[in-house]
């Protein structure tokens, strides 16, 4: 058979012109990796997203890994500040200033601070230029849904900070194309918390007093407040 074939080529090579026999081939033309451009454009879309988005207030509904939900009030303003607020009634408030993230809990008393930086949401909170920083990765399609686009974040150095998963819903009327519609959290003991976003506000001045909380402790428990 290889002789057949070796014959075969020979003969097509004897009716070709002898320039053309003698001509130096051109290089072949490198591959095109249609996955890795696909990322790329997924990425660049990510990006701008994040650099158009400079505040974003919005409805949220939470869900836990074992079924309970809750609804609340979302407040961002990138890098670095965000508000969980779960309603007047609630004793649990979330809020970053910057630079730490807090979890006041009114009802026993006490906050428990982290560094932003060492927290999930990070990469929801930082820019576009922390997507590399933050060890993220970028799944066009996930689950094979054209309209989606998600972005992993973890860092395996620090297992305990868990895994973040934000989903971006393509859409023309979204900031470069793209809504972020919601995200899981992954923790250490491998539970996935579902935040889902609803009626989005974005760019619209933020006061301040959002990423301010009323510290719990030393205050009596009959006289605690959460605002």
């Amino acid at each position: 058979m290889r002789q057949i074939i070796t014959i075969l080529c020979l003969g097509f090579l004897a009716f070709l012109p002898a320039s053309a026999q003698d001509a130096t081939l051109p290089p072949m033309p490198a591959p095109v990796n249609i996955e890795k451009n696909t990322q790329m454009a997924a990425f660049r879309q990510v990006s701008a997203y994040f650099n158009a988005v400079s505040t974003l207030q919005a409805g949220f509904i939470q869900r836990s890994a074992d079924g309970a939900q809750i609804r609340g009030t979302l407040s961002l303003a990138r890098p670095g500040r965000v508000r969980f607020d779960y309603g007047i009634d609630a004793t649990l408030l979330v809020v970053a200033d910057g630079e730490t993230l807090n979890l006041v809990d009114y009802e026993v008393g006490k906050v428990k601070r982290w560094p932003v930086a060492d927290t999930p949401l990070k990469v929801l909170l930082g820019n576009a230029t922390d997507l590399t920083s933050a060890g993220t990765t970028i799944i066009p399609a996930p689950n094979g849904d054209e309209t989606l686009i998600a972005v992993v974040a973890s860092n395996p150095e620090k297992p305990k900070q868990g895994e973040v998963t934000l989903y971006f819903r393509k859409t023309p009327n979204g900031a470069a194309g793209l809504r972020l519609e919601r995200w899981q959290v992954l923790d250490a003991k491998h539970q996935i918390t579902t935040v889902t976003l609803v009626n989005h506000m974005l760019n619209n001045p933020l006061d301040a007093k959002l990423w301010a909380y009323v510290d719990p402790r030393g205050i009596a428990k009959r006289r605690r407040t959460r605002r």
